[in-house]
């Protein structure tokens, strides 16, 4: 049941994480995958299944983050700095190698 709750929090956030971080920032939504993060990882010391509940909620939260924000900042950022566009292609191929 653990398991499968950061999954269904992920998959449901992830439709409105986007809205979220297009109206508030894209900073601010990495700041608050930060903190849903940490939340995540603290409430794993926790022999309570609620508090392991919850804390599987907020990974999830902080998975759809993850997963939204990130690419968004950057390719922002490169933007603005007036970088060629072609580095983004090579960046994110870099990225997916080595995380790989």
């Amino acid at each position: 049941q653990l398991f499968l709750v950061g999954f269904l929090t992920s998959g449901l956030a992830g439709a409105y994480v986007g809205l979220f971080v297009d109206r508030y920032g894209r900073q601010k939504g990495a700041i608050l995958y930060v903190l849903f993060y940490v939340f995540s990882c603290l409430m794993k010391h926790f022999p309570n299944f609620k508090i392991l509940m919850v804390g599987r909620l907020f990974g999830g939260l902080a998975t759809s983050l993850l997963f939204s924000t990130f690419e968004a900042y950057y390719i922002s950022e490169h933007n603005k700095m007036g970088l060629p566009e072609k580095l983004i292609n090579h960046v994110f191929s870099t990225y997916g190698t080595c995380s790989s």
